[in-house]
C-alpha cells in the first residue's frame, strides 16, 4: 500500500515504510530519490539513465526536486535557483527544462 506518492508526467516519487525504510523511492522501483539526484549532480542526466535504463528524465528530475525540497541542506542550496523558479510548474505538471549539475559547474 504506497503511502505517498507525488506524479510527474511518467515520473513519480512514492513513499512506503516497508520499501528501503520508508525512504522516498522512484516509481515503483527501490531506488532512493536521493541516490538517483546524487549520480544526476556528479555525472549528468545520460550517464543517470544509462546506469538505470529503467529511468526517464522526468523521474531524474522529481528525484532532484525531491532533494531539493525536503532533502539536506547541500541539496538545497545545489537546486535553489532551480526548485524556486519551477517547483510550481512540477506540480501542474509543466515541461521544464532539467536542473542544474555539478558536471557542469566546471
Amino acid at each position: 500500500m504506497t503511502r505517498w506518492a507525488h506524479t510527474y508526467s511518467q515520473g513519480r516519487i512514492v513513499i512506503m515504510p516497508s520499501r528501503v525504510f520508508g525512504q522516498a523511492t522512484v516509481g515503483d522501483s527501490r531506488l532512493p530519490a536521493s541516490a538517483v539526484a546524487e549520480m544526476y549532480w556528479y555525472h549528468g542526466l545520460d550517464e543517470t539513465i544509462r546506469m538505470w535504463d529503467y529511468l526517464t528524465a522526468p523521474d531524474v528530475q522529481l528525484a532532484c526536486w525531491w532533494v531539493a525540497t525536503y532533502g539536506t541542506r547541500t541539496w538545497k542550496k545545489r537546486f535553489k535557483e532551480w526548485t524556486t523558479e519551477y517547483s510550481m510548474a512540477l506540480w501542474y505538471q509543466v515541461e521544464v527544462p532539467m536542473p542544474p549539475c555539478g558536471k557542469t559547474k566546471g
